[in-house]
């Protein structure tokens, strides 16, 4: 399937299991190309996170023509932050809560107040995938077996599930007080 393809059929229908598979094999190549420093199980992330922002982002695209650029925009944006996540003692939120500050107990605890909040407003699947993904280290298959839907499905939704994690995160400590942002 070309990309102009892939663009069609994902922004009529964003669940195309077939567009979604000719999508994850394009950026695959890529990724692992290009990230064939990370280890596998970062790749993997990055890889899912890097098809879940597209299809999440489509709407964004110029149009068939120029899709192929605007997933390779996707992808290297991911791709640093795939970079980052690899740092020892970061959260998968750590990119988008601005908690950060000298790594005091604190702050350390603020933040754990923060993720406990916003993991309890979750819809139960986002909040089950993410749980399994993060603290049971469960991979995209387990996932998917667990929540009875399709590897690229649990993808999605762990995808979704972080994103609204970090919404959520980025709203309650826009409404705290300074001293609690660390």
């Amino acid at each position: 399937m070309d990309w102009a393809t892939i663009c069609t059929r994902i922004s009529s229908n964003p669940n195309d299991p077939d567009a979604w598979n000719a999508l994850e094999a394009r950026i695959r190549a890529w990724a692992l190309g290009h990230l064939s420093d990370l280890q596998g199980e970062f790749v993997e992330d990055a890889i899912a996170d890097m098809c879940s922002s597209v299809v999440l982002d489509v709407s964004s695209a110029r149009g068939p023509e120029t899709f192929r650029g605007f997933v390779l925009g996707k992808c290297l944006n991911v791709a640093k932050g795939a970079r980052r996540r690899t740092v020892p003692g970061r959260t998968p939120l750590d990119d988008g809560m601005p908690l950060a500050g000298s790594p005091s107990t604190d702050a350390e605890d603020a933040r754990y107040r923060v993720l406990d909040d916003c993991l309890a407003r979750l819809p139960e699947r986002n909040r089950r995938a993410v749980e399994l993904r993060y603290y049971a280290d469960a991979g995209a298959e387990q996932i998917a077996q667990d929540l009875g839907v399709t590897t690229v499905n649990a993808r999605q939704i762990v995808f979704t599930g972080l994103t609204r994690l970090r919404r959520c995160a980025q709203s309650v400590v826009g409404r705290q007080p300074t001293s609690m942002r660390g």
